[in-house]
C-alpha cells in the first residue's frame, strides 16, 4: 500500500521486466503458453493489489506464487528470439540481480536457531529423536492409506502437519494454516480432541471409528494436556492395541 511498485519490483523485478516483453506475442509464440502466462500474471496482480480475505498477509504470498509460475511462460519466448549471446547475457543479468534476495531467503529458511515466536506459531519446531523414530516406524509399518491421527487442538498452528510431513500419512482432522479457516476444520478437530480427552475408552473408540481413524499417535504433548484421557488407551486392549512405544511416544491401533 505504501510502495506498491517498489514492492513488486523487489519481489519479482528481475523476471518481471524482461517477461513483460513476452506480452506482445510473435508468430512463433506457443499460443497456449502465452494465454496461460498472460492470464496468470493478470490474475496474480489483481489478487495482489485488490483481494482481501480474513488473513490478508497470505493473499500476497499466494498471489506472488501465481506470478512466479506465470512469468517463465512469457520469458522463455523472449529468450528464444534473442541470439545465444544476448540470451545468455540476459539470463546472467537476471540471475545476478535476483541472487542477493535468493541467498538471504535460503539462509533464513535454514535458520533453526531462531526460537522466537512467529505470528501465531513458532519459527522453529524441534522434533525430538523419539518422535523421529516413531514417524519412521509409522512409514515402515502402516499401510500407505492408513489414517494416523494426533490431537490437533493442543498443537494449534505450530505442529498441525507433523504426521503428514514426517510420517507421510493422512489425518482425519487438523487445523491448517489456511487462507480461509473452514468451520469443518474446527469441528472435526474438536471431535478428535474429545477422543483424547474423554476418560471413557468405548466412547473414544466409537468416535475414532466414525472418523475412520486407524492409528492414534500419543506423545508427551498429549500426556501433559490429557493425563487421564491418554491413560485410557492402555486400559482396554480390546479397543486400542499398543503397536509401538518408546520413552516419549506411543502409537495405538484402533480396533
Amino acid at each position: 500500500r505504501n510502495h506498491p511498485v517498489l514492492t513488486l519490483l523487489l519481489s519479482v523485478g528481475p523476471l518481471l521486466l524482461p517477461a513483460l516483453c513476452g506480452i506482445w506475442p510473435a508468430r512463433s509464440h506457443n499460443r497456449r503458453a502465452w494465454t496461460i502466462g498472460s492470464s496468470g500474471l493478470l490474475i496474480g496482480l489483481l489478487a495482489l493489489y485488490f483481494v482481501r480475505l480474513s488473513d490478508a498477509s497470505w493473499i500476497g504470498f499466494r498471489a506472488g506464487q501465481i506470478i512466479l509460475v506465470s512469468l517463465p511462460l512469457l520469458l522463455a519466448p523472449v529468450l528464444a528470439r534473442l541470439t545465444l549471446r544476448s540470451a545468455t547475457a540476459l539470463a546472467a543479468l537476471v540471475f545476478v540481480i535476483g541472487f542477493p534476495t535468493t541467498a538471504i531467503d535460503t539462509w533464513n529458511a535454514q535458520d533453526i536457531g531462531n526460537r522466537r515466536p512467529g505470528p501465531g506459531f513458532r519459527w522453529t519446531i524441534p522434533i525430538a529423536p523419539e518422535q523421529q523414530q516413531a514417524f519412521a516406524w509409522i512409514q515402515a509399518n502402516t499401510p500407505p492409506t492408513a489414517v494416523v491421527q494426533m490431537e490437533p487442538v493442543v498443537r494449534g498452528r505450530d505442529e498441525w502437519t507433523l504426521i503428514p510431513s514426517f510420517a507421510a500419512r493422512r489425518m482425519a482432522a487438523g487445523l491448517p494454516i489456511s487462507l480461509l479457516p473452514l468451520p469443518e476444520y474446527q469441528e472435526r478437530s474438536e471431535r478428535v480432541k474429545a477422543i483424547f480427552s474423554t476418560p471413557r475408552p468405548a466412547e473414544a473408540a466409537d468416535s475414532a471409528r466414525r472418523l475412520r481413524i486407524d492409528y492414534l499417535y500419543v506423545d508427551e504433548t498429549d500426556v501433559a494436556a490429557y493425563p487421564e484421557g491418554t491413560r485410557k488407551f492402555d486400559a482396554d486392549s480390546a479397543l486400542f492395541e499398543r503397536v509401538y512405544a518408546n520413552p516419549s511416544v506411543r502409537i495405538y491401533r484402533v480396533r
